[in-house]
């Protein structure tokens, strides 16, 4: 039996690769808009939980993609519903078992729409900003937000 046979065995190693995935972004210098992006995000967690460095913020911070699959074109295409649902049901709901009621930070309304239509406990744990991309209509309601759920950490 290999180390990956369970849908558990194959969360745990999807959840060891999006931390190290996350320690990559958000610790190390990434040029351009990547970086820019998850500079933004970074600033926004600090401040939300009061915490100093971007290590801290890894120490109490999870980060995932909504949808793990890609349309075959464009990583960043439209997909199809169906696939979309597929995609979510064989990887996100098996990341969030391991990491049960804690609040969910939705990084855009496509991101909040498929959280908060998967069930309502998630729905429930679902916190909406606007995608780090764009300019930040809800910063302040946002934080107030997670603040309440997660202070003090």
């Amino acid at each position: 039996m290999s180390s990956a046979d369970t849908d558990e065995d194959k969360a745990g190693l999807l959840f060891d690769a999006m931390v190290s995935w996350g320690e990559h972004c958000h610790l190390e210098s990434v040029p351009g808009r990547q970086g820019l992006y998850h500079s933004k995000l970074m600033g926004f967690l600090k401040d939300t939980s009061r915490i100093a460095t971007n290590e801290e913020v890894l120490d109490h911070a999870y980060f995932t993609e909504a949808v793990k699959c890609s349309t075959p074109v464009d990583e960043q295409g439209k997909l199809d519903p169906t696939v979309s649902k597929e995609c979510t049901k064989n990887w996100l709901m098996k990341e969030l078992k391991i990491i049960p009621n804690v609040p969910i930070l939705a990084l855009g309304r496509e991101t909040e729409k498929i959280l908060r239509n998967i069930s309502k406990e998630i729905g429930s744990r679902t916190v909406y900003l606007s995608h780090p991309s764009w300019p930040w209509y809800n910063y302040e309601d946002a934080k107030k937000e997670l603040q309440l759920r997660i202070l003090p950490l």
